[in-house]
């Protein structure tokens, strides 16, 4: 049987799981024609994102690979929309190379930066229920 603190390393991950099968569809699935080696470098690029939230959910801070790869999924899952379901202009095709960009620079960061305070401050409030009362 598995502890609650395994469960949650292992929930941890599949944000990022949800994220890489997005982009194996969007690069893989969806394409029509022939197969390019130009859509396994966007799969790549697309998929760093999510492989450096796995990492940090392994190595050092499970909420805050959790927190980044969310953040990265929904603006994967935006793009998704405004390119293959609702598009609204011509170059909304554009959006698929600069989501993994903005992913990298701005989602996941504060993703994580959220996740790392969120999981400290759950920590520093049970450290607070455990320290002993003050005698005046």
């Amino acid at each position: 049987m598995i502890s609650m603190k395994q469960f949650l390393r292992f929930l941890s991950f599949t944000p990022s799981l949800a994220g890489i099968l997005l982009q194996g569809y969007i690069s893989f699935v969806l394409p029509e024609g022939r197969f390019d080696v130009s859509f396994v470098w966007l799969f790549l690029y697309s998929c760093l994102p999510y492989a450096i939230c796995c990492a940090v959910a392994a190595k050092a801070n499970s909420p805050a690979g959790f927190f980044g790869a969310l953040a990265a999924l929904i603006n994967d899952a935006v793009t998704f929309h405004d390119v293959f379901i609702a598009p609204t202009h011509s170059t909304a095709p554009i959006g698929l190379l600069l989501a993994p960009l903005a992913n990298l620079i701005l989602f996941m960061p504060v993703g994580l930066i959220v996740g790392w305070v969120t999981d400290h401050a759950v920590h520093a409030y049970r450290a607070r229920d455990k320290t002993p009362a003050m005698k005046s």
